[in-house]
């Protein structure tokens, strides 16, 4: 947790032989002195461009329809990389695409599109923010047969961790239920709606700004952010169909890219690749670690979690 920011460490992994894909969630300008973003999910803006410039300066920057074509056998320049971002934060149009212009980087921003819709919160931000709003936790969670309580900013990570791990493993936990059975439980109304740097989300009209402009492109990411490989197959269809359809609406186009929720090797499945294909997208990256060569598979592309 207290590992420091080093942008060298993302840059060494660029090789002349394969692809690597770099995952964003946000960018923000300050970090908090709180809870939120304990696990640095938004980057600091001088870490994204000190990052972008050393990027840009060893290799080479490159589209998700780049990389579809280099795991085809098209070949591509040594050291090439490309930039994705998951969720829809307000911070990607704001604060990162303005550097990705100036330094004249591609990227894919893979959007959850009830988050754009209605500036809904992930669960786990929805955990996160209750616990970081109250100074002492003292709660029921269903797999624990005690109350477990929790005070100090070591004690309450520890539980957001134990709780992100059980949601995102065991389908019998759905993490917005229990999202607001915690947020009950500590005094709070049910909050899904997003204010600040860490949880506003896109408008649609910001996403058609981005989508317009040539470096950019949109992709789904889901409509509600499940852990896809749990759903039943009504449920999957729902997800992927509106997430689609929503967005090419909005953007008067087709849809051609995807990224998983979660994005573990747990989170998709064969079944989930194969809707995916129904509604003819191209290429849906994992959030698996590692890079890409050109035998790849565009639906189990490895992606550099950039914290």
């Amino acid at each position: 947790r207290k590992k420091m920011f080093r942008a060298q460490t993302y840059i060494n992994r660029l090789t002349d032989d394969n692809i690597a894909i770099f995952l964003f969630h946000g960018v923000v300008q300050e970090q908090s002195s709180g809870l939120r973003n304990y696990n640095k999910k938004h980057i600091l803006e001088s870490q994204f461009e000190d990052l972008l410039a050393g990027l840009v300066a060893d290799g080479h920057p490159v589209s998700m329809n780049d990389v579809v074509e280099f795991c085809e056998g098209e070949l591509l320049p040594p050291k090439s990389f490309a930039i994705t971002f998951d969720d829809g934060f307000l911070n990607n149009f704001e604060v990162a695409a303005p550097i990705l212009e100036r330094y004249e980087i591609p990227a894919t921003f893979y959007v959850t599109s009830d988050f754009v819709d209605r500036n809904r919160m992930s669960w786990a931000d929805r955990i996160d923010q209750a616990f970081d709003s109250v100074l002492e936790i003292s709660i029921y969670v269903p797999w624990r047969n005690k109350r477990t309580h929790a005070k100090t900013k070591d004690e309450k990570i520890s539980l957001l961790e134990e709780i992100r791990e059980v949601v995102k493993g065991d389908s019998n936990y759905d993490g917005d239920e229990l999202a607001s059975l915690i947020q009950t439980q500590l005094g709070f109304d049910e909050i899904w709606n997003g204010n600040g740097v860490f949880d506003k989300k896109m408008t649609w009209n910001q996403l058609r700004i981005l989508d317009n402009k040539s470096l950019f492109n949109v992709g789904g990411h889901s409509h509600t952010h499940p852990v896809l490989s749990h759903l039943d197959e009504n449920q999957l269809r729902y997800e992927i169909s509106t997430c689609i359809n929503m967005i090419g609406q909005e953007l008067d186009r087709s849809i051609e890219h995807f990224s998983y929720p979660e994005g573990m090797s747990s989170s998709y499945s064969s079944g989930v690749i194969n809707e995916l294909k129904k509604f003819n997208i191209i290429c849906s990256p994992s959030a698996e670690d590692g890079v890409n060569s050109v035998s790849s598979d565009p639906f189990k592309l490895k992606r550099i979690f950039v914290v």
